[in-house]
């Protein structure tokens, strides 16, 4: 078929556009709406369900058995402003105990957590309120804390409070300055237990870590209608009716059926992180639009060839994600993370394609993301909590490959907050040679007063990434990755940064919690200094890198790792620490370095670990039955699904927060994205050279010449 190369192409990611964003919006409401909408009625539960399900915030039936035992683990967790909180029921099935109680364990980098939390929380059962009577912990709190929370099993009358109920749900109100965290259990299968009903539980959507206050705050207005074709039309249409099901059949306006145009004439309550992440996405879609709106024009119509390769993979998986549809909703969730990670390789490679090629692949890739979805719907909250960062990511590489597309407007890269000086050269006259050649070392310090104070130069070297490949880098103290700041909880810390770059840039202190002052707020102008102040965090791996800027500054190796210790040293010896900091660069065929972006016309053509392409990259040397940590670190603008061939590994991190050892997964592939931190462990158990490399293919070429990019050896020897 022939294809019209500039206007169809045009109006093709205009449609892509809509559809991207709008099943971004739909996405995020299908996660989050773990509760009623405030003008949504109150309506009771269904009487029997299939499988236990979380319960939303809403009036119990009027009578129902008495819950029971739980079914499983019944752990609530929740995250919002600096704790997490973890709650679980300890005795529903005991129905001679006086007293109802619940472990909880909470975590936080930043607050101490010396407080009773018997006058924090209260236990609701339909319309009782009880308040806990009792707080069992050790004294004197901390960073991480577990006790054992106490409510009356009893009502003033003498009947058991869960006499008749069909849920329950514990609200914590002002702990870290947070008003309230809710957490709730809903009755499962009717039927299924002749004491009672096995317990199911979820945090309710102020808990997902999208909206720190549970008050809902405002509307947001939509009565556009967006003209619709063929596929995209159906796909809009299963999407509304997600959407409509997850609120209840209400806020979507009336006449909603798909018949050409889609209707919006409701409106939604929104709390405020998320009404602020619709507005900016309606934005981004007008501009999209090139300041139309969402007028006519935007039809997508007919068939689009594929290239022949990667369209026989998509087919494939499409054709295991229909085969996923009949198996438990539960056994989804580890498939959909690894096709995930394939997605986003997938996408990496079509960020290297031309825009004609994006076009041809892009519906296929919408597909895909279409089924993801509908599984999802089967899945808990807290799985879809988990899956959503991944999720938006690829969305995000969507959203910049059809930005790219020539859009014009607020989409073109006039119109995205100054990107479109970036295809000039970086200078590289005058810049020295770099005298180091391995980045990543420690930094030294002096102790002063008891704080511990660490210098850096931000300058520009000319680095070698290949022995026959320099790019000219800015770098920290002339190196690539800059010098690993490393410390131990509850230092106090002093980092000095002179500027000696051409122009501003500052340091954001990625995944530490610092005073706002610290945080990279501050423009550094050539020639002068600033200084960092703050305390350690809990152990953990975290990096440092600017934040000016940052799509080319960091893109040219203004990057480094900050590694935090525990004071007490960990049972399990490390014969290998190391950290890997992921990126890519742009050396054009003049030999000068560009910024790399995933965009047409900026696309890297060599990727780095720690600054150097395979082979140059430092390989991993170790004796057989040796533990080794290595710490994952994603600063490039792409996902990297790292494999290690011939043993596996446990996840036993991620972002600087050590997983409980519950949690701790199994893998030999885990996806990381653009700015997560992963650590992972193994014991070197199988002797011999072994590659551990991304397996999105082409960032294991140099220059699209495989092998090299991101891959480095493991050799574990007798």
């Amino acid at each position: 078929m022939t294809m019209q190369p500039v206007q169809s192409s045009r109006r093709t990611a205009r449609s892509l556009a809509v559809f991207i964003s709008l099943a971004l919006l739909a996405l995020i409401l299908a996660a989050c709406t773990g509760a009623q909408p405030a003008a949504a009625p109150t309506q009771a539960p269904a009487a029997a369900a299939t499988q236990p399900t979380a319960a939303p915030t809403q009036a119990p039936a009027a009578t129902q058995a008495k819950p029971a035992a739980p079914a499983g683990n019944l752990t609530q967790s929740a995250e919002a402003g600096a704790v997490t909180v973890e709650i679980t029921p300890l005795n529903l099935a005991d129905a001679k105990t006086g007293a109802l109680d619940f472990k909880v364990v909470m975590n936080t980098h930043s607050v101490e957590l010396g407080v009773d939390l018997a006058k924090l929380a209260v236990l609701k059962v339909g319309d009782n309120e009880v308040a806990a009577k009792g707080w069992q912990a050790p004294a004197g709190g901390g960073h991480h804390v577990e006790g054992t929370l106490s409510f009356s099993a009893e009502i003033a009358d003498g009947k058991p409070l869960l006499s008749d109920a069909t849920g329950f749900s514990i609200a914590i109100r002002n702990l870290a300055g947070v008003p309230e965290r809710t957490f709730t259990w809903a009755q499962g299968q009717a039927g299924a237990n002749t004491r009672g009903m096995p317990m199911s539980g979820a945090a309710t959507r102020g808990d997902m870590g999208l909206a720190a206050a549970a008050p809902v705050t405002g509307t947001m207005p939509m009565s556009s209608t967006l003209p619709m074709s063929g596929d995209m039309m159906g796909m809009m249409a299963e999407m509304m009716k997600m959407m409509q099901g997850m609120m209840g059949g209400q806020g979507m306006g009336a006449g909603s059926a798909m018949t050409g145009t889609m209707p919006m004439t409701g409106t939604m309550p929104m709390s405020g992180d998320m009404m602020g992440m619709m507005a900016e996405m309606m934005k981004m879609m007008q501009g999209m639009m090139g300041g139309q709106g969402m007028g006519a024009g935007s039809a997508m119509t007919g068939t689009m060839p594929m290239p022949g390769d990667m369209s026989a993979m998509m087919s494939n998986m499409q054709g295991m994600m229909a085969m996923m549809k009949n198996m438990p909703p539960a056994e989804h969730q580890k498939m959909m993370m690894d096709m995930m990670g394939q997605m986003g390789g997938m996408m990496g490679q079509m960020g290297g394609m031309s825009q004609g090629n994006q076009a041809q692949m892009m519906p296929q890739m919408m597909g895909m993301m279409s089924q993801m979805m509908e599984m999802m719907k089967g899945m808990s909250p807290g799985a879809q909590s988990q899956m959503m960062p991944h999720l938006m990511n690829m969305m995000a590489q969507m959203m910049q490959m059809v930005g790219g597309a020539g859009m014009g407007g607020a989409g073109s890269l006039d119109g995205m907050g100054g990107m479109s000086g970036h295809d000039a050269a970086i200078p590289s006259a005058g810049v020295p040679e770099a005298t180091a050649k391995v980045g990543g070392q420690p930094l030294t310090f002096k102790v002063v007063n008891g704080v511990k104070v660490f210098e850096l130069t931000a300058r520009a070297v000319r680095w070698n990434i290949l022995d026959n490949v320099k790019v000219t880098a800015w770098t920290y103290n002339g190196t690539v990755p800059g010098p690993l700041i490393r410390v131990t909880e509850g230092d106090k810390v002093r980092i000095v940064l002179k500027n000696e770059l051409p122009e501003a840039t500052s340091i954001h202190w990625h995944g530490i919690p610092v005073p706002n002052a610290m945080d990279g707020v501050t423009p550094i102008q050539p020639g002068a200094s600033f200084t960092y102040e703050f305390t350690a965090p809990p152990a953990g791996s975290f990096m440092y890198h600017s934040h000016i800027d940052s799509d080319k500054q960091l893109g040219l190796g203004l990057y480094a790792p900050f590694i935090v210790d525990p004071r007490t040293p960990p049972a399990n010896k490390l014969a290998v620490d190391v950290t890997w900091m992921l990126s890519e660069w742009r050396v054009g065929s003049d030999g000068q370095t560009y910024a790399a972006m995933p965009m047409a016309g900026a696309e890297p053509n060599y990727f780095t670990i720690n600054g150097k392409s395979y082979p140059n990259t430092a390989p991993i040397e170790v004796k057989k039955g040796q533990r080794v940590r290595v710490r994952l670190a994603n600063v490039g603008q792409f996902t990297h699904p790292m494999h290690l061939h011939g043993m596996n590994f446990k996840i036993v991190a991620y972002d600087g927060v050590p997983l409980p050892a519950s949690q701790q997964i199994v893998r030999n592939t885990v996806p990381v994205n653009p700015g997560e931190l992963v650590d992972i462990e193994f014991v070197a158990d199988n002797v011999g050279t072994w590659m551990f490399h991304c397996h999105v293919l082409h960032h294991v070429t140099n220059d699209n010449e495989e092998p090299g990019g991101l891959v480095a050896l493991v050799k574990v020897s007798e």
